[in-house]
C-alpha cells in the first residue's frame, strides 16, 4: 500500500487520482472514484465537514476528532462509529444560514456565497430550526484573526488561526455544539478592531454557515499508513488523549433550548 495525500491547496493532486479532482486547487472528489481507483487506500482521512460527500459505502467511519475523520475499508462493526448514519448529516437535515441577505458592515466584499470581513464589524443573519434540541453550528471560510460567534445575543465561540482552506475550497472551522429551541434565531459573527497581535491583520472570510442536528462526541483510535487525505490539509490528525492539530478555537458553552 502507498500513502498518498490530496490537498485542496495543491494544484497537483496525486497522479493516480488526478481525474477525481474538480480542477485547479480542488480536492479529490471521492464520489467520482470507482472501487478499483480507491482500492489501494486502506484508510481515507477527510476534513470533518457534514456537508461533504462521504467515502464509498465500503468504508466505515472509525475515528472522529475536532477537525478530521478517519474511514477504514472493511472495518469490523465493533470499531465502526455511526454505522447506521454514516453520512452523518443527510442533506435534508442541514439548516443553512443565508449570508447574502445578512446585515453586514460597509466595506465587506463578496466571497463565495458569503463575505470577506475586511474591516472591524459584525454580520447578523437569521435562520430557523425545525425543532428544539442539540445542534452543531459550522462555519466555513478563513479565520486568521479572532472572530467572535454569537447566537441570539450570547457568545458561543471565538475562532482564530484557522486557515486550512484556500480561495477555492473554504475551510470548515471547529464545530460549535449548541442547544437551541425550535423557531427563529440570529447568528452574529464579528471581527474586532485591528491590533499588533500576531495574525490580527490576516484574512477573515465567512463563506458559509449551517447547522446539523445532534452533537455526538466520539473517542479516537490509532490509525496507520496507507491513507488518502481528501478534502483537507496534509497535517497531523487529531490524536487520542486530547492532542490536536495546530488549528484552534475557543468555545464558551452552549445555549439552552
Amino acid at each position: 500500500m502507498t500513502s498518498t495525500s490530496a490537498v485542496p491547496t495543491s494544484s497537483t493532486p496525486p497522479p493516480a487520482l488526478a481525474a477525481l479532482a474538480g480542477g485547479y486547487g480542488r480536492p479529490v472528489a471521492l464520489q467520482r472514484g470507482s472501487a478499483s481507483e480507491l482500492r489501494r487506500y486502506r484508510l481515507i482521512v477527510t476534513r470533518r465537514d457534514p456537508s461533504a460527500t462521504p467515502p464509498p459505502p465500503t468504508y466505515a467511519l472509525v475515528w472522529e476528532g475536532a477537525y478530521y475523520q478517519v474511514w477504514a475499508r472493511g472495518a469490523p462493526a465493533a470499531r465502526a462509529l455511526h454505522s447506521a448514519t454514516r453520512a452523518l448529516a443527510p442533506p435534508a437535515s442541514i439548516v443553512h444560514v443565508g449570508l447574502r441577505a445578512a446585515r453586514h458592515p460597509r466595506g465587506w466584499g463578496r466571497e463565495h456565497a458569503g463575505w470577506a470581513m475586511r474591516r472591524p464589524g459584525a454580520l447578523s443573519a437569521s435562520f430557523a430550526l425545525p425543532r428544539a434540541g442539540a445542534w452543531t453550528l459550522w462555519l466555513q471560510g478563513q479565520f486568521m484573526p479572532s472572530v467572535d460567534v454569537s447566537v441570539d445575543g450570547r457568545r458561543v465561540a471565538a475562532l482564530a488561526g484557522q486557515l486550512a482552506g484556500n480561495s477555492l475550497v473554504p475551510d470548515t472551522a471547529t464545530p460549535i455544539p449548541l442547544r437551541l429551541g425550535g423557531g427563529p434565531h440570529v447568528l452574529r459573527v464579528a471581527r474586532g478592531g485591528f491590533t499588533l497581535a500576531p495574525g490580527n491583520g490576516g484574512s477573515a472570510v465567512l463563506a458559509a454557515a449551517f447547522l446539523t442536528p445532534g452533537a455526538t462526541p466520539v473517542d479516537g483510535v490509532a490509525v496507520g499508513g496507507g491513507a488518502l487525505f481528501a478534502g483537507g490539509v496534509r497535517a497531523a490528525v487529531d490524536r487520542p488523549g486530547g492532542a490536536r492539530d495546530s488549528q484552534g478555537a475557543r468555545t464558551s458553552g452552549s445555549i439552552g433550548g
